[in-house]
């Protein structure tokens, strides 16, 4: 019962949200060595397709109260969602992980 808890809630997830496992799968398919510029328009074209990835993660985070819509169409974070970030961050820099992810550089 473990098990079988343990990978749906952990084996989907991985594969539906990693951008490695997109990186294998590219790989896999192609008929030739592919370049890391090649790597990433696919990453790009593949992954991201269009605002879909952004889209799934805003409901997952709005349903589970890290962030909520304004009157404006635009999102901020809870009290929830500001302990999530912190921890995020406070993870990355303590196992010195790209900092891409939970401490983005290029923001709009």
């Amino acid at each position: 019962l473990i098990s079988t808890f343990l990978f749906w809630s952990l084996g989907p997830t991985i594969i539906d949200r990693s951008l490695s496992v997109n990186v294998l799968g590219t790989l896999y398919l192609s008929e030739r060595p592919l370049s890391l510029n090649d790597l990433n328009w696919s990453l790009y074209t593949n992954y991201m397709n269009g605002d879909f990835q952004t889209k799934k993660r805003v409901k997952e985070q709005l349903l589970i109260g890290n962030i909520v819509e304004d009157f404006n169409g635009k999102y901020l974070l809870t009290k929830k969602g500001i302990r999530a970030a912190k921890l995020n961050i406070f993870i990355s820099k303590y196992f010195s992980l790209s900092k891409s992810s939970a401490i983005p550089q290029n923001l709009p």
